[in-house]
């Protein structure tokens, strides 16, 4: 177990050295220096967090619809459109290396 820990360690110094990781970390701290904006972000996380997670049904679309309406502004605003932009990089990164490390094993 060990020999695997340390090599967790190594994938997570990597990842933290890692461009993507970097840029989220700017962009994170960047948000965090703005308390009022850092609070927006986090609704419209949360709020777009419960809609992905809803059952697929008829009213869905029209909440998606009338979220991006509600949204299509602030999403454009340049600290908000790079925060999100980098999360999203960095959660395909991480998603990546999930994915590759279940996909080699024989796990079922």
């Amino acid at each position: 177990m060990n020999e695997i820990s340390d090599e967790v360690n190594s994938l997570i110094e990597a990842v933290k050295q890692s461009e993507t990781y970097r840029e989220y970390d700017r962009q994170k701290n960047r948000v965090k220096a703005m308390p009022e904006l850092k609070a927006q972000i986090d609704a419209y996380r949360t709020k777009n967090f419960e809609l992905q997670s809803m059952e697929d049904d008829e009213s869905l679309q029209e909440k998606l619809e009338a979220f991006a309406e509600e949204y299509a502004d602030f999403v454009e605003q340049p600290p908000v459109r790079e925060f999100l932009s980098a999360e999203v990089a960095l959660c395909v990164m991480m998603q990546e290396v999930t994915n590759r490390l279940i996909g080699s094993l024989d796990f079922e």
